[in-house]
């Protein structure tokens, strides 16, 4: 199997991998994923979202699996593709306890069915994009646990598997289809980002360096170039709230506030207001559930959303094009301030970067910020009412965000995704050229 060959069947024959969850688009991902690349593994997708009542009966399933795959001196890995909402109740009920009380070990059991006893060479892995209180709940486990946290949707439709996706030819073998196959989700995956990250508890165990080494391997060998291991959960969860989490509400916000004007906005008489548009427009052609989970699973969203709604609430403008160039002044402000506090490398933040995270960067590039920082609070125009409304989202997301993103796909029908590119292409150059 021509490069395959001292990569992915060289990294699995000790490995028995069993899939928790499997009914969202990651846990999808990895089924196929895994069915594709590790054919001889115990694959055992188990479903808690489906079940309903007969959770418990998953949770012994589950934990049945998990102790029958010790055979043959196989390690075990366990793929928790489960909901952030499992963790955050779980960690409602254990979380006040230290990790090294043995009580909160029950946490684990009480989510999934796997106690921590009798696992020390096994690895549990959470896929959520939160990742700080998993791997707490997680820090019980008496083998290692890591986060990893893709960050992008998966690159094959929800409940379709690798081979389909990727125009499996089922009138060839599957042996002369497979580096075919790889090759194209490579192509898929080579610019995408995905972050590997372990508690300081975890990193210190001695299987650390195994499993860590292994996942990034792993991942390199299916096409991932930009794997990030030089974060903590905390710094990678307060990176998250300021790349995805702030960035979303400045759009989100933004598009509310600039909807009434909209008739009035051009490229060539208001440029930020113009591209904040674009990002939304793009932004509604997603699921309104990844950025409802972005905005409620993560612990310090709450922190920075006080900061920044506190200052975007202070801003008056005197046009359409004043109030976008003031906002995005705003969500620079606050973003640049909060990752100052953190421990992180410039290369890291540069890296953790979205394409719309990196276009707010970039979206005053070419105009006077000394100008706009001056006269923050001068004009008649605000975005108290865009605000107000965001807060009642947040307030009753479950509620509320779905309508919410309904009535801004009714404001904006329109779409061009070669135009949102564009968009973006043009003020990193202008940023560049800076």
């Amino acid at each position: 199997m021509s490069n395959l060959g001292h990569g992915l069947e060289n990294l699995s024959p000790d490995k028995h991998f069993l899939i928790a969850g499997g009914d969202g688009h990651m846990g999808t991902f990895y089924n196929g994923l895994l069915d594709f690349t590790h054919p001889d593994s115990a694959v055992i997708p188990l479903d808690l979202n489906r079940l309903g009542n007969n959770v418990e009966i998953a949770k012994k399933a589950m934990d049945s699996n998990f102790r029958s795959l010790v055979e043959e001196g196989r390690n075990r890995i366990g793929v928790l593709a489960l909901p952030f909402r499992i963790f955050d109740k779980a960690n409602r009920i254990w979380g006040d306890r230290d990790p090294k009380d043995q009580r909160r070990a029950g946490a684990l059991k009480d989510m999934i069915g796997i106690s921590n006893r009798g696992a020390r060479n096994d690895c549990l892995v959470s896929l959520t994009s939160s990742l700080n209180i998993p791997l707490s709940l997680m820090d019980s486990f008496s083998g290692m646990a890591l986060g990893v946290h893709h960050m992008h949707k998966p690159p094959f439709p929800r409940h379709s598997t690798l081979k389909h996706s990727l125009d499996y030819d089922h009138g060839r073998s599957f042996e002369e289809q497979k580096e075919e196959l790889l090759q194209k989700l490579r192509r898929e995956l080579v610019n995408r980002k995905v972050v590997i990250t372990a508690t300081e508890s975890k990193k210190a165990h001695d299987r650390y360096p195994h499993y860590e080494e292994w996942w990034t391997n792993f991942l390199k060998e299916i096409g991932y170039e930009k794997i990030i291991t030089d974060l903590s959960p905390e710094e990678h969860d307060r990176m998250m709230s300021s790349v995805q989490f702030l960035t979303h509400n400045m759009y989100l916000v933004g598009g509310m506030a600039l909807e009434p004007f909209r008739e009035n906005v051009s490229e060539d008489e208001t440029p930020v207001a113009h591209a904040i548009l674009q990002v939304v427009r793009r932004m509604l052609t997603m699921a309104h559930e990844t950025y409802q989970g972005i905005a409620t699973e993560n612990e310090f969203n709450e922190e920075i959303f006080a900061l920044w709604s506190k200052e975007a609430g202070k801003i008056k403008a005197v046009s359409v094009e004043d109030l976008a160039k003031k906002l995005v002044f705003v969500t620079q402000a606050i973003a640049r301030d909060y990752l100052a506090k953190l421990n992180v490398s410039d290369a890291t933040k540069k890296t953790l970067g979205t394409p719309v995270s990196e276009l707010r960067d970039n979206l005053l590039a070419g105009s006077d910020t000394q100008l706009v920082a001056g006269s923050l609070d001068e004009g008649e125009i605000d975005l108290r009412d865009g605000l107000e409304a965001y807060k009642s989202v947040l307030n009753d997301p479950e509620g509320l965000y779905g309508k919410f993103f309904e009535e801004l796909r009714r404001l904006y029908p329109d779409f061009e995704a070669n135009e949102s590119a564009r968009i973006m292409s043009k003020y990193q150059a202008l940023a560049r050229k800076k």
